[in-house]
Formats: structure tokens, sequence, C-alpha cells
């Protein structure tokens, strides 16, 4: 019984693998000519994790997060199936696969707290994997980009005619794609030690990012970064206060070398000038108002039709579920912002317990990153994951995307166990 069951941790150690890969890749899945139904292997993964936990239900441990991640697991299990009755434009496979699909964020939450239990694979080597592979994002981004190719080259034509993502360099949906680059980048910054080679990977993981222009997650990296200055002087963390300001540093030489680089080549010329006219619309749309964004525009337009299918108290208050909302004239799948997507589905309640369930993270961990001496470094960058996943809800429907959703588990229940003092936070 015993040799079974380490030989079924070995397997597992396989599927948690799989996961990571989904978690740096499935943006750019989409790029590819790799079936759709590929995908769904994590999620049968996942939902195979969560039965052989419910097998273990005596043994298992409850993750270590405040009560409103329960009752937002509740709201979102018991609410999200009543878009079944009320959508009619819906297909019910859509309405049933999204809605597991948000239950299993939390899944992942009891998984990654009872990973010993399942698999034999130490947590550090899936934070170690998880960093490579975010570092390799950046080629991987410029490789699919620039390089004609038969892998990721599926809906990319012409893509400097055609403004690909308004020439933003990224395999797949900007702010999803350098989403792993952003954790890794906070994680490196303040876990590692300060050496040449720490230098290298986050000066690698600040091209990615910069070259993308994903807008939401540029402003999240200022915040966090300048937030984290912030910390390390009031706590005189001398380390992260010397990688901070060689970050700070590091952003000025690379965009300085990047608009010299621009001058001199004709195509990358191209790509800066464009970049720079979707940052003036972003910035003069976001921070001086007096700019349309037409992107912005079309996801003002969705929320005004979604709202509208709310016709009643009890719906406003309570939510239409999964897609509950389309229904005679509304038919829309795609609403990229978390906030207005719960107060649809989930009502007055949902929007209230997301915000609660993601703030109350916030301060609890900077709380605890001052109160907690032996694992402070741990709390802060908690509180980061937080911020920047408030920042992403904004243009996202993070819940629904594994690159989001999953790193938020994984990190978390990493940080906060118990016995995480005895292990190494490097990872290197």
């Amino acid at each position: 019984m015993l040799m079974t069951n380490y030989k079924l941790k070995q397997v597992n150690n396989i599927f948690v693998i799989l996961l990571i890969f989904f978690i740096l890749f499935s943006s750019a899945l989409n790029y590819t000519h790799i079936p759709y139904w590929f995908s769904y292997l994590k999620d049968t993964i996942i939902f195979y994790f969560g039965f052989l936990l419910i097998l273990k239900r005596k043994q298992i441990s409850y993750p270590r997060i405040n009560i409103s991640f329960y009752i937002l697991l509740i709201m979102i299990t018991l609410v999200s199936w009543s878009g079944l009755y009320y959508s009619t434009n819906t297909e019910v496979f859509t309405i049933i696969s999204h809605s597991l699909r948000y239950i299993e964020f939390f899944i992942l939450f009891f998984v990654f707290t009872n990973l010993e239990k399942l698999c034999t694979i130490s947590y550090n080597k899936l934070i170690k994997l998880y960093l490579i592979l975010s570092i390799s994002l950046l080629f991987i981004h410029i490789f699919g980009y620039f390089v004609p190719n038969e892998i990721v080259s599926i809906y990319i034509t012409d893509k400097f005619s055609h403004g690909f993502y308004r020439n933003r360099i990224s395999i797949g949906q900007p702010a999803i794609a350098i989403y792993p680059m952003i954790i890794s980048y906070f994680y490196i910054l303040i876990f590692h030690k300060i050496n040449v080679k720490t230098i290298i990977k986050i000066l690698l993981l600040l091209v990615g990012i910069i070259i993308a222009i994903p807008v939401t997650g540029i402003l999240s990296v200022l915040a966090c970064t300048f937030g984290l200055l912030l910390w390390a002087i009031i706590k005189h963390e001398k380390d992260i206060l010397l990688k901070n300001l060689t970050t700070i540093v590091s952003i000025v030489i690379i965009l300085f070398v990047g608009i010299l680089l621009a001058k001199s080549n004709l195509t990358l010329n191209q790509i800066y000038e464009k970049q720079k006219d979707l940052l003036e619309i972003k910035i003069g749309s976001l921070i001086e108002g007096n700019i349309e964004d037409p992107s912005i525009n079309i996801r003002d337009e969705k929320y005004e039709q979604i709202l509208s299918a709310n016709t009643n108290t009890f719906q406003d208050v309570f939510g239409v579920g999964k897609y509950g909302y389309n229904r005679g004239e509304v038919n829309i799948i795609n609403m990229e912002n978390s906030y207005r997507i719960f107060r649809v589905e989930y009502g007055y309640l949902g929007i209230i317990m997301f915000v609660i369930f993601i703030f109350s993270n916030i301060l609890i961990s900077i709380y605890q990153s001052f109160k907690n001496k032996i694992n402070e470094k741990n709390y802060i960058f908690i509180s980061i994951l937080f911020i920047v996943l408030a920042f992403h809800a904004y243009t996202l429907d993070v819940l629904y995307l594994p690159t989001i959703s999953y790193t938020i588990s994984l990190f978390y229940c990493y940080l906060i166990r118990k016995d995480f003092v005895n292990e190494n936070t490097d990872c290197q």
C-alpha cells in the first residue's frame, strides 16, 4: 500500500508540473496549432486532485486564509449555476465550463496547501520552474513575434501592417502573457540575494514586461515597486532597497537603449512609433481624460448591455449567475473587467465580497509584514500578489484565466505555510 501510494505521488508529480506549464503558456497556446481541447487537460488535472483530496478529506489541511475566501467560494459555487436558468443565448457547456473554471481557483488553494500529501516534488522545485519559464517567455515572445515560424503563426499574419496587439511584442494578450514575469520579478526582487545573476534575471524580466506595453501591468509594477521601496526604507531592508534602486535605474537604461535601437532600425522604429501612440492614448484616457480609448469605450458599451439585462432588485442583489445576462438581444461572452463581472453575475453581494477578498488580503499582509519579524518578506510579497491582482481585475476576468488564478494559489500557499522558515526561498 505504501509503495502504491508512492507511485501515485510520482505520477502526480507529472501532473503538477504540467499545471506549471499551463500557467506560463496558456495565453500563448491560443496562437499555436495545438487543438483547443488540449487546454482541458489542466481542468481535468485540477478536478482529479480535488477528487483525491475528497478521498483524503480526514487528513487534509485547510488553506490559511481569511474567511472572505470561504464566503466567496460558497457564493460562486451556489450562484454561478443560475446562469443556466436565466441565459437563453449561451450554450450550456459554456456556462458549465466557465463556472467550473472559477471554482478551480479555490480548489487549487486546497491542492497547493496539501501538495506534500499528493506529490513528492517540493514547493521549491515548482517555484524554481516557474521562475525559469517566466524568464524564458521573453525569448519566446521575441522569437514568435519576429521570426516567421509554424509554431506560433496561427492568427498572426503581417503583424506590422495589421498592428497585432497594436505592435506590442507579446504572443498572447499582453496583460496575461507578461503576468508571470511581473510575479517572478517581484519574487526575485524580494527573496534572491543581490549578485550579478540576480541583476541579469531582473533585467530580462523588465525587458519582457516593457516591450509588451501592458499598461495595467506597468501601472501595477510601478505602484508595487515604489510601495516596496517605501517598505524597505521603513524596515531598513538594505538588500531590497539596493535591488529596488538598481531596478529603477535599469528601467531608465532599458528605455533609453530601446529608443536608440528603435531610431536606428526601420522595423523597430515602426513598432516604437505605434507603441508610443498606444501609450499616448492610454495615458490621455486614464490620467488626463482628454483622449478617447476605443478599448475602454467597447468595454463600457458591453457593461451597459449586460447591466440592462438585470430586471429586478433580486437580480441586482444576488446576480444572475455565469452569463445569466445573455438573454434577449444581449449576447456577450468576453467581458474584460472582473469587478463588473461580479457586479452583474453575482450581484451587489458578489462585488462586495470580491473587493473584500482582494483588499482584506492586501491589508492583512501589509500588517503582518510589520508584525511578523520572521516571515516579513513572505507577507510583503503576498500583499504585492493581491495588489497586482487588483490592477489586473480592472481589465481582465482574473478568476477565469489560469495564468493569473493558478499563480496566486501557488505562491500564496507556498509562502503562508507554517514551516516555510525552514526552507530556502532563493530557489536558485
